[in-house]
């Protein structure tokens, strides 16, 4: 286990000096943000567009009105007329609209009425590969490249650590196939010097079900001193064999590749956080996700419209709770991220990308790594006035934290009231930490 994280940790290094990148200095002149346009400036939305429908439902009151006038009507009667036919078209006009919002891809989130603002997708980092943040496909990419190129160089540590790593999402199956190498291994430690216990037939059933299914077990094989060859089998006929030379059994090597194969860890590619800065602004609450925030297609969106058309019936039965926790399930799955804004007394605000089945004690965890004063106790507080609680180990789906949302921030008011008796001020004592300031922008 010493030897991995060595291993490892010389890379992370090496990844530290790249991420440093060109030294700033903090008082060096920024290039001014331009102010956001004013509310006078707006473009007020267009008119929703009348349907041949709408037209001729129109067109047919005004021919009913003027036959009305003729007819020497009361201008009463004539006004009842016009607002009844109005009111029609208005409700046609809605009920088109409506049907189109249904037959839409779930793109916007608003919270608390708000507009909507456009966000960037969602990206993926590993700092032993690579110092680059990208789209989670071209990251698998990037650390499978990694794990062969380091193949070359420390085949033991890095054929185990590709074999936990390719198939850490069938963990039965990784299981098995790793204790039928370990079995393989005892088996020529136990009987060095005989040939049979250091043959490994590729057609036998047991290796066929418990090995051959997992990637990254030929690297495992050749770094233990195995070499595929063709040879007879039962039966006379040639097959492909695993066999380790005589010359090639190595006790120490073959005990080190036990060892590592029990304590490798999978690199896994990890969230970008995507965290920014911004002044304060009163459009905070303002969300426009992109695709990768929802985990939904075309056949959810027809379940979800069919749910729709079922609601009216729902309210006027009586649910039992399966019903509710089976509805509550079923929404839960709808988010793959969420995009979490928190907004400080002074106004600022840090927003992050966290997945939606992460804790919310991963969140605190973030948020006191941007505090400059990150040892003070603090508070998360919803819009709804539910406050959260550092040690809850609820995802934030759970919580109803998804796919976007604004919490508060508070400091403990006893530790804000002593901080305030020695220091003066409590309000403006250990917000955001310097570097994360010198890169803040504007909400727009």
């Amino acid at each position: 286990m010493a030897a991995i994280k060595k291993f490892f940790e010389k890379k992370r290094v090496e990844a530290k000096f790249k991420l440093a990148g060109k030294a700033h200095r903090l008082d060096e002149e920024k290039p001014s943000v331009s102010a956001p346009a004013s509310k006078s400036g707006a473009i007020s939305p267009r008119p929703p567009t009348a349907t041949d429908e709408t037209r001729r439902a129109a067109e047919a009151a005004l021919t009913r009105v003027n036959a009305t006038k003729s007819a020497g009507a009361p201008k009463s009667a004539i006004k009842r007329q016009v607002e009844k036919e109005l009111e029609i078209e208005r409700k046609a006009l809605e009920e088109a609209q409506h049907l189109k919002e249904l037959c839409a891809p779930p793109r916007e989130v608003k919270v608390d009425t708000a507009p909507v603002l456009s966000v960037n997708g969602v990206r993926f980092r590993c700092p032993v590969v690579s110092d680059e943040s990208l789209p989670r496909a071209a990251m698998e990419q990037r650390i499978e490249q990694f794990l062969y190129d380091q193949a070359l160089e420390e085949p033991l540590l890095a054929s185990a650590v590709m074999l936990h790593t390719f198939n850490r999402k069938q963990q039965e199956r990784l299981q098995q196939c790793i204790e039928t190498l370990k079995r393989y291994m005892d088996n020529v430690l136990e009987h060095p010097g005989e040939e049979k216990y250091r043959r490994i037939r590729i057609q036998n059933k047991a290796y066929q079900e418990r090995v051959a299914c997992c990637r990254g077990r030929d690297e495992v094989l050749n770094a233990a001193g195995f070499e595929m060859k063709r040879m007879a089998g039962p039966e006379g006929n040639e097959e492909d064999f695993w066999v380790m030379s005589e010359e090639h059994c190595d006790p120490e090597k073959i005990q080190t590749v036990l060892e590592i194969l029990q304590d490798a860890q999978p690199l896994v590619p990890e969230l970008d956080r995507a965290t920014q800065i911004f002044r304060p602004s009163d459009r905070a609450s303002q969300f426009s996700l992109p695709d990768e925030f929802y985990n939904i297609n075309i056949d959810d969106l027809r379940r979800d419209h069919q749910r729709r058309v079922e609601a009216t019936e729902k309210a006027g039965m009586l649910r039992t709770k399966a019903m509710r926790e089976r509805d509550e399930t079923l929404e839960k799955r709808r988010y793959n991220y969420t995009l979490i804004r928190v907004r400080f007394p002074d106004g600022l605000i840090l927003q992050c990308v966290f997945g939606v089945r992460e804790a919310v004690t991963k969140l605190f965890e973030f948020v006191r790594e941007c505090l400059q004063a990150d040892w003070m106790p603090f508070s998360l507080i919803t819009a709804a006035g539910e406050k959260l609680s550092a040690e809850d180990s609820n995802t934030l789906v759970d919580r109803s934290l998804a796919p976007a949302v604004v919490l508060n921030f508070r400091w403990d008011e006893d530790v804000a009231r002593d901080v305030l008796l020695h220091h003066g001020s409590a309000e403006n004592t250990g917000f955001l930490k310097p570097e994360l300031l010198s890169s803040i922008q504007s909400l727009s």
